[in-house]
């Protein structure tokens, strides 16, 4: 088995041998290096956004901004479509280290997008971000080695193609030296370190995860922007989940963004959809204010790039007359004109109010109960006397000493400007008219 092996292997070998005899050392050449004029990148944009966009300019770094974040090199291993072993040696800024220069958390990536010069139409290739940088990368050393040699032992050529393998971290070159290595050019297997070109800038280098899998074609060259898939979506709530209002009343709901990057929330927070389920109930604008419209229930939903992030239900109900005082009120808010100069008096004549009614109570029974102790002493004295115990038993707040003396009660008579009472309350306890009257004959 393992003769078989070693056979179909070294068929392999000579097939790779004569095609590569067949291809010219020019077009070999062109190939290798990429020097393709006009395409490079003078500077790299990084994009933000969620899954499904839009993405948002977050970053724009400059050749020598970039540079100014500090510029490492290392050896990158491929295997490119031919197939072939490709050594390159890079000079950039890691990736890592661009995406905090750009405010990024890494730890909120979920994909990266790369897009390049020589491709109009979407990106050029993407990486999950667990794959392209959380997973280990390796530069393999030996894989050129291994690779063309017929008689290797295909149960160890992994092993031995891997062995002392350099851990790479992915960055974006600024210069390299891609080179093709072919068992018959002079200088395999050697890697020249005092070439650096930019043809190519930006281009993406990353490293091998295993010693077989073509990955040349995923190295995109002339790179001019990155967007940066955040994992997750954006939130948003609300000051109020339930808002109940009488209808024609106004409400502005207060819509507050929570995203992976600040500038990201900012432009959701603009283009946040609202919409409402019944504007017979309430309408709503894109700023959040609510308008009650009529009696029943609604929901104002908003919605982000064709998703509900939050919603409000709207309760609408009737308008609520104010309520007419009550008795009390009346009574203690009614102004009593007098005839003459007595007082307490009830006036003959009420004047009008301000709205064009007379002040008059709005019941006959809370009057009387009011001025019961008035009654007694108008039905007994003397209507114009303003002092003495007709000013007591009114409630009059004025005493003026000694002239309560003046007790003239049969010398004096009802003024012309008074009016009689009629009625006396039926409330009025019996004992009260009584000692009333009793209290007037025995002081006179």
């Amino acid at each position: 088995m393992g003769a078989n092996k070693k056979i179909i292997a070294f068929i392999l070998a000579l097939f790779t041998t004569f095609v590569f005899m067949c291809v010219s050392a020019e077009v070999s050449s062109a190939m290798d290096d990429d020097e393709t004029s006009g395409m490079r990148a003078d500077s790299l944009t990084i994009n933000v956004g969620y899954y499904g966009g839009p993405y948002f300019q977050k970053k724009v770094f400059t050749a020598d901004e970039l540079a100014s974040l500090g510029v490492v090199s290392a050896v990158y291993s491929y295997i490119d479509s031919m197939p072939a072993v490709c050594l390159v040696y890079a000079k950039g800024v890691p990736i890592r280290t661009i995406m905090k220069a750009a405010g990024i958390d890494m730890n909120s990536i979920q994909r990266f997008y790369f897009y390049t010069n020589d491709n109009k139409e979407g990106y050029f290739t993407d990486f999950r971000k667990k794959d392209l940088i959380d997973t280990t990368r390796y530069y393999y050393p030996n894989l050129v080695y291994r690779f063309y040699e017929p008689d290797y032992e295909s149960d160890r050529y992994d092993e031995q193609a891997a062995e002392g393998a350099i851990p790479v971290e992915p960055m974006m070159a600024i210069s390299d030296n891609w080179q093709r290595h072919l068992p018959w050019k002079d200088g395999f297997s050697e890697i020249d370190y005092s070439v650096q070109r930019t043809l190519t800038r930006f281009r993406l280098m990353y490293g091998h995860v295993d010693t077989f899998t073509r990955t040349a074609n995923k190295s995109a060259k002339w790179v001019h922007s990155i967007d940066v898939m955040l994992g997750g979506g954006p939130t948003v709530t609300t000051d109020v989940s339930v808002l109940e209002k009488e209808v024609g009343s106004k409400y502005r709901v207060t819509a507050t963004v929570s995203a992976a990057a600040d500038l990201l929330a900012e432009h959701i927070r603009q283009a946040l959809v609202w919409s409402t389920s019944d504007s017979s109930v309430a309408t709503v604008d894109d700023k959040g204010n609510v308008t009650i419209t009529g009696e029943g229930e609604a929901v104002i939903t908003i919605e982000y790039n064709g998703e509900v992030l939050a919603s409000v239900i709207v309760k609408g109900g009737k308008e609520e007359p104010s309520e007419p005082p009550n008795d009390d009120e009346i009574i203690a808010g009614t102004k009593f004109p007098t005839g003459g100069k007595g007082t307490g008096l009830p006036a003959a004549n009420l004047k009008e109010n301000k709205a064009g009614t007379a002040n008059r109570p709005a019941k006959k029974e809370k009057v009387g109960a009011e001025v019961s102790t008035n009654i007694v002493a108008l039905r007994l004295g003397n209507v114009n006397q303003s002092d003495g115990i007709l000013s007591i038993l009114a409630g009059s707040k004025e005493n003026k000493g000694d002239q309560g003396n003046v007790q003239n009660w049969r010398k004096t008579e009802m003024a012309d400007t008074a009016t009689p009472l009629g009625w006396i309350d039926d409330d009025i306890p019996m004992r009260t008219v009584t000692f009333g009257t009793l209290a007037l004959l025995s002081i006179s």
